[in-house]
């Protein structure tokens, strides 16, 4: 069944949604919870799969064919490998296919984040998609969009280093505890104490980091949205948006973490079914562990391209979340005339 919302006072759609929107989908006619957002992004993802398909299947091509055309040296190196050697070329080519491809990987999750958004908004405008009128608005942005997550990725990193280490201390902290109750209380309930020690800090843990870097999550939607802002701006606005609504901000961080993890947790346990079949089949004829040492190359390349090929298909769905969690949150801050924001973009 359609969502129907009541429209709230003022708000854009009692008078502009035949003109603005033609999804079937309610955007943005009240503050949304968590579980709403992650509903409405896969309703929309569900609903415009193949234009966000073709877009990711275009960001990710020069990956894609790095990895393809590395894979035919590869494979022709194994198959005609004698015995198998650590770090033979395949290994080497394998390696350095993954040098080649770490500049790449590091921008493009920012480039996708930023593409599907705007995206999404020109559906919100009901424009036409195409590669040439998505990347006229991305273009005035790309470099600001680069610079702000090359700063993101620094803050970030010297974030996630202080909450590691606090939390290593503890996990050290945890494991003394442990060792110095073996010899009062015993093994077995020390063993079940420190198990349920560990499950603590590792929730403790998520909640710290989601609280620390809440901000960064809208980021890309702020720099491409918002063209007053630039790298260093775009902090600032984030944070503005994110302190006005910091509990709501983190709890919809943390929905999303945990939808992200179901997702992830699928998709690779489809993966590892389908594994786990063409390794019975293997056993049956060959060897395994000689198949393995022999095709290590061949069969972590392919592992590659099976993963990346699933989740740029899988990973709008997750920014959208993003999205609409940008919106939402300028929803609660300003009100939000959406028509003003929507022409602000053009």
């Amino acid at each position: 069944m359609e969502k129907r919302y009541e429209p709230a006072t003022g708000d854009w759609r009692a008078t502009g949604e035949a003109e603005l929107v033609r999804s079937r989908f309610y955007w943005l006619t009240r503050p949304m919870s968590p579980f709403e957002m992650m509903d409405d992004a896969v309703a929309f993802f569900r609903e415009n799969f193949p234009v966000m398909a073709k877009a990711s299947v275009l960001l990710y091509a020069p990956l894609m064919a790095l990895f393809l055309i590395t894979l035919i040296p590869i494979v022709a190196l194994n198959a005609t490998a004698r015995t198998p050697q650590p770090l033979a070329p395949a290994d080497l080519i394998y390696l350095g296919s993954i040098c080649l491809a770490y500049p790449y990987l590091f921008v493009a999750p920012a480039l996708h984040a930023a593409i599907t958004s705007l995206i999404a908004h020109m559906r919100l405008q009901n424009e036409k998609i195409t590669v040439q009128s998505v990347w006229g608005r991305l273009k005035p942005r790309f470099w600001h969009l680069i610079a702000n997550q090359l700063l993101a990725f620094i803050a970030l990193g010297g974030i996630n280093l202080v909450i590691g280490l606090f939390f290593f201390i503890l996990l050290l902290a945890l494991i003394a505890a442990i060792g110095v109750g073996v010899g009062t209380t015993g093994g077995a309930v020390s063993l079940i104490l420190g198990l349920m020690g560990a499950l603590l800090l590792s929730i403790l843990w998520i909640v710290a980091v989601a609280m620390s870097t809440v901000w960064f999550v809208i980021l890309p939607q702020v720099v491409v949205l918002e063209p007053n802002t630039d790298a260093l701006t775009a902090f600032n606005r984030a944070f503005q948006l994110v302190s006005k609504n910091y509990r709501h901000a983190v709890l919809s961080y943390l929905a999303f973490i945990g939808f992200q993890t179901v997702v992830y947790f699928a998709a690779y346990a489809l993966l590892g079914i389908t594994v786990t079949i063409a390794m019975l089949i293997i056993n049956t004829y060959f060897d395994f562990e000689t198949f393995f040492m022999r095709w290590n190359a061949t069969i972590n390349h392919l592992w590659n391209l099976l993963t990346y090929g699933g989740f740029i298909l899988l990973m709008p769905m997750m920014y959208m979340t993003s999205f609409l969690l940008y919106y939402d949150l300028r929803y609660r801050y300003e009100g939000l005339d959406i028509e003003q924001a929507l022409v602000q973009v053009e």
